[in-house]
């Protein structure tokens, strides 16, 4: 018992919640608009919207838009992103470019005053199961500041299989995910936690040393070594 109460206690600050926008249960034909409130404040697997993966909990405080955004000046060009089922890479439901060649996907991540947004990973696949050279990639803040820029990259299809891009990175405000240059590539497993403002917050690998190092706590008080008087 005092192992679990030990455990719930590592693991319960300072995330918040995780959320990963895997597009499921949408309900939609390919090529469809995924709808913009697919991800807002979500607080459990499946909602009047779509479904979703959970890490840490859920996100109640951030909501998500998703755009179609003209490379050449950074303009939205359509505020959302369409929906195909399979065939980009080995991923299946995933979200893509709205339009021709010339054209960024983005989704935006957008946290309520008092919390940040931590992305830790999301997944990209090329279309029909092919890689794509030299493809743009990158993280912005709500003010386009470029935060990570992968580019050029390639997006992996083939085989099949996918590109995961793991950012690990924290921003309060908003989080731009702008990707490809085409409606050839798609996103999915958009994974991100709320974290409370101004929270340290600890790689991902870091939760498994500290339950591990929480086990080890528990297992040394069952276990306690031997003592042994002197002669």
């Amino acid at each position: 018992m005092h192992f679990f109460l030990l455990l719930a206690v590592v693991l319960a600050t300072p995330y918040a919640g995780a959320t990963i926008l895997t597009f499921d249960n949408l309900g939609l034909a390919n090529s469809l608009a995924i709808p913009g409130a697919y991800g807002d404040n979500v607080t459990t697997l499946c909602d009047a919207v779509g479904c979703y993966g959970t890490g840490n909990g859920f996100t109640p405080d951030v909501t998500t838009s998703y755009n179609t955004v003209r490379i050449s000046d950074d303009v939205v060009v359509f505020t959302y992103i369409d929906f195909w089922d399979n065939g980009y890479g080995d991923l299946v439901n995933v979200g893509f470019a709205a339009t021709t060649p010339g054209y960024y996907g983005e989704v935006v991540l957008t946290a309520a005053p008092g919390w940040q947004i931590r992305l830790n990973s999301f997944d990209l696949g090329g279309w029909p199961e092919a890689n794509y050279l030299n493809q743009p990639v990158r993280i912005l803040d709500q003010s386009g500041n470029i935060l990570i820029d992968y580019s050029p990259t390639t997006i992996q299809g083939a085989g099949p299989s996918h590109s995961t891009f793991t950012p690990n990175l924290t921003v309060a405000g908003s989080i731009r995910i702008q990707w490809g240059n085409n409606f050839n590539t798609g996103i999915d497993n958009i994974n991100f936690d709320q974290v409370p403002l101004g929270a340290q917050i600890p790689e991902p690998g870091t939760w498994t040393l500290l339950a591990l190092g929480a086990a080890a706590v528990w297992v040394g008080r069952r276990n306690p070594l031997p003592c042994y008087k002197s002669r």
